[in-house]
Parts: structure tokens; sequence; C-alpha cells
């Protein structure tokens, strides 16, 4: 899998961005940054962790302006748990960030978006899964954001 991750606007440190990369899946796979369109010669190579990743690990800072934000993991053999730890501004793109965050860990593992109404998982045509393997997002109080939402690599219908 290839990921591609335009920065544009974005002061992302590019280092923490690969770290917190390198710890989700287990094929190979290449990490590229652009700047509008423009490779840039941080491509990263992705490679197999041996680490214990029932661990939580502390993988990721992003400051954006005003906000940062802090993103703890905790990966098991069946889930990911993915806690944003937050401080709060009156910047509207603080939600575009956690959005394309979700979207790019779900991604790094190869996982699809499922949306979720209490215990019950609907894929995007609004039929019943039962997800195999799930990432939840919450913050340090436990809230759920940007909205209710599991990632399942594989899913049976019911």
């Amino acid at each position: 899998m290839d990921i591609i991750i335009d920065l544009y606007d974005l002061e992302i440190d590019e280092n923490k961005l690969e770290t917190f990369f390198k710890h989700f899946s287990d094929q190979k796979s290449t990490l590229t940054f652009t700047k509008f369109g423009k490779e840039q010669p941080s491509a990263y190579k992705k490679k197999k962790r041996d680490e214990d990743i029932n661990n939580p690990l502390s993988i990721l800072d992003i400051d954006l302006e005003e906000s940062k934000y802090n993103i703890t993991a905790m990966k098991t053999a069946t889930s990911i748990a993915v806690m944003f730890d937050r401080f709060y501004s009156f910047n509207v793109r603080e939600e575009d960030l956690e959005e394309e965050l979700s979207k790019l860990i779900a991604k790094l593992h190869g996982f699809e978006v499922c949306e979720v109404s209490g215990f019950t998982a609907k894929n995007r045509d609004g039929k019943k899964i039962q997800p195999i393997e799930k990432i939840y997002f919450k913050n340090s109080e436990g809230i759920k954001f940007p909205k209710k939402m599991s990632y399942s690599k594989k899913s049976k219908e019911i």
C-alpha cells in the first residue's frame, strides 16, 4: 500500500509522522510526503516491527497553530485503540484534521470505514456487519470523535 500525504499548508513534523506510520501495518508500504503535488525527499520504506505491540505507545504529537494533538495508540492482536488528547482552540480546521487522521490511521492498517450506532456496525450501504477488527477513537474523557466510528479489515454481512 502506498500512502501519499500532501502537506500543503499543514506543518506536521515528517519524522514524527514516519514514526507513527511504522507502528501500524504488517506489510511493506511506502510513505511519501508531497508539497502541492511535488515529492519531498522524505519517502519512507516501512518494515515489520517485532516489538511488543500490546503496550501503549505515545507516538505522535502534532502542533497546528494554536492546537496541539497528542495521539496514543494501543494495538492488540484483534484491535487498535487510538486515543486523541486535544487542547481546544477556536480553529475550525481541528475537526478536519481529526477526520483526516482518522482516515489515515485506517488506511495505514488496511481498514475500511464503518458507521457505528451503539454496538451495531453498518457498512456504507447501511447493512449491518460484524467487524473482525476495529479501531476506536476517543479523547481522554472517553468521548468518541469525530463521530462514532470503527474500522474493520474484514467483515461479514449479517
